[in-house]
């Protein structure tokens, strides 16, 4: 088992019983001990970006523990600054006997790939560990971060008595704090939850984090948080900014500043929290406000991380499936013959090609740069795009049609568009007065020819990390197809 997002805490160990076992750490955390210890165990803290309370409560967890540790602080520690891979930098490590591996890293998707390679090192070349090697995400980029979340959830319940039923605020850098994105992910679905989101202009919360979500507000305004139960506070990422950003920031940052005078006009129960380190997020003068509970926040990080590492070495191993076989994509073609005397109202004839049809009106931008993306639609085949096209019947809803001279879609760039738009027909015209209308299957992934568009992804940044693009969810919904590794939608 491996704790990559929050999506890793099901079965027996569910949100709910890891912050229950890990309320009852925090005794044995005062007197740095715990009733299981793991000697023959030995962790690897792998911190190749900085950190304070996550190396520290890590490393002090696996000594209460009872466990051998080695603790890297720094990339440029490592191999990594003569170019050694990730790939090869973890294989040494599980070498080395590593069972548990705690990875920070601004490198995205870095600790799925991790387990990736760990796994099939112990299971097909180590002659030292009898493995399985488990992977911590200590956080990966702009991407997740779930023991914070963790400690995150063992604060609240120890705050308001419960994990469900009241406003959570989160403020600050919304689209670059990966705190912001697993607590978002760990209440999304708890019943009676509604969420504020307060960021500048550009900094909100990710489209794709907050799919499906039911109750929130959006809003530039501190004064929206007024009724929150929790606001959770966040430090602008300056390290991930651009220049433009950056001065962007600098002229707006007093804004989002906590003073007395704003935690006044809150709610007068409210409590303040912040994942650390603050630069100017909150006012000096209320840091020991007790309404501001950052600090009490900050020491659940040792029962939490003792709690999960605990649960890692007492489960049983679950095994990723390395090599998923993708489906036969082509479900099915229905020949039938052209129909020579309907006269199209809106586009030329396509005597021979690809017409994809039913598009949902205003898609053919993102249909276009799923193609390219896919290497599926080749520069100078010639095309015509029609939008908001009202067919003959159901005039009041429009339609968009592309249509593709002399050039055959391939399957799974036509499997990908239906499993997008379930509506679409893909006919091909092989030239010989039949159009064959194809059915396809949702595919499993998709790795030929893609190419993931975030450039901190793992993909990008390791030889032997190959971009695979998977179907999340039900064949319609908007950001089914992402990057396994990052979580980038493909059309990005």
């Amino acid at each position: 088992m491996h704790v990559i997002s929050m999506k890793d805490f099901t079965g027996e160990h569910t949100l709910d019983t890891v912050v229950e076992a890990a309320d009852r750490m925090v005794d044995l955390a005062r007197h740095n001990t715990a009733a299981a210890q793991f000697p023959n165990y030995k962790a690897v803290l792998l911190f190749m970006e900085p950190s304070t309370r996550t190396m520290l409560s890590t490393e002090q967890a696996v000594m209460n523990l009872g466990m051998r540790h080695t603790r890297i602080s720094a990339a440029d520690h490592t191999s990594a600054l003569k170019g050694e891979s990730f790939a090869d930098t973890f294989r040494m490590y599980v070498g080395q006997g590593a069972r548990i591996i705690a990875l920070r890293t601004k490198i995205e998707g870095a600790p799925l790939f991790a387990a990736k390679v760990c796994q099939q090192y112990v299971d097909e070349i180590s002659v030292i560990n009898p493995g399985p090697v488990n992977i911590i995400n200590c956080g990966d980029g702009r991407q997740f971060h779930p023991t914070q979340t963790v400690l995150d959830m063992l604060t609240i319940k120890r705050t308001l008595g419960r994990l469900d039923n009241f406003t959570l605020g989160i403020m600050g850098d919304l689209r670059n704090g990966r705190t912001c994105h697993s607590l978002l992910d760990a209440f999304r679905d708890r019943p009676g939850m509604k969420f504020v989101f307060v960021a500048p202009k550009g900094f909100g919360m990710p489209d794709r984090y907050k799919h499906g979500l039911r109750d929130y507000v959006e809003s530039e305004s501190l004064e929206a948080l007024a009724e929150c139960d929790i606001v959770y506070d966040t430090r602008f990422q300056m390290e991930r900014a651009t220049d433009e950003e950056k001065r962007f920031i600098e002229a707006v940052r007093h804004e989002y500043v906590i003073t007395l005078a704003v935690l006044n006009n809150w709610k007068p129960t409210v409590r303040v929290m912040h994942p650390l380190p603050r630069v100017d997020e909150i006012d000096a003068p209320v840091s020991l406000d007790p309404r501001i509970i950052a600090f009490p926040q900050a020491e659940m990080g040792i029962p939490s991380r003792m709690y999960i590492v605990t649960f890692l070495c007492q489960t049983p191993y679950r095994a990723l499936e390395l090599h998923p076989k993708q489906p036969e994509l082509l479900l099915g073609t229905d020949t039938k013959p052209v129909n020579i005397d309907k006269v199209p109202k809106y586009f030329q004839p396509v005597n021979k090609g690809t017409v994809i049809d039913h598009l949902p009106a205003g898609s053919i931008e993102t249909v276009y740069r799923v193609l390219h993306t896919l290497s599926a639609l080749p520069y100078g085949i010639p095309r015509q795009a029609v939008q908001f096209v009202k067919p003959h019947t159901h005039d009041d809803i429009t339609k968009d049609v592309l249509l593709i001279h002399d050039y055959e879609l391939p399957h799974i760039a036509g499997a990908t568009l239906q499993a997008m738009y379930p509506q679409a027909t893909i006919n091909i015209l092989p030239g010989d007065s039949n159009i064959l209308k194809r059915r396809y299957a949702v595919p499993i992934g998709i790795t030929e020819n893609a190419r993931c568009s975030n450039p901190a992804c793992i993909t990008n940044n390791d030889k032997e990390a190959k971009p695979n693009f998977i179907f999340l969810g039900q064949p319609g919904e908007s950001h089914l197809v992402a990057c396994e590794y990052c979580g980038a939608p493909l059309w990005d």
